[in-house]
């Protein structure tokens, strides 16, 4: 992936997301498009989650003029490191002769 600035926003290309139609249900909160350039968009910025499915987290962000949009979300969680196991040490069997009983 490229190197980006900090805080700077990577947009989504080849997905749209605008308002729904005015005769709409109230369930219907908006109309999304996607295009085969999302297509590249995905694999440059999918990654395999635990299950080993390829996915692409994004944001969906509301702009400053009160516009729907989405942004990849690069967050990618870290793999868990494995427990480790506390290893009990074993000593020698130690020598009987010298016990008082």
């Amino acid at each position: 992936m490229e190197t980006k600035k900090e805080n700077s926003i990577q947009f989504a290309e080849g997905i749209s997301i605008y308002e729904p139609h005015q005769n709409a249900p109230d369930f219907i909160k908006g109309d999304v498009v996607i295009t085969e350039e999302f297509l590249n968009t995905f694999k440059k910025n999918c990654f395999k989650n635990t299950k080993g499915v390829n996915q692409m987290r994004m944001n969906l962000n509301l702009s400053k003029k009160g516009t729907l949009y989405l942004s990849i979300n690069d967050y990618r969680p870290q793999p868990k490191e494995q427990e480790q196991i506390n290893q009990i040490e074993v000593q020698p069997e130690q020598d009987t002769e010298d016990l008082p009983f």
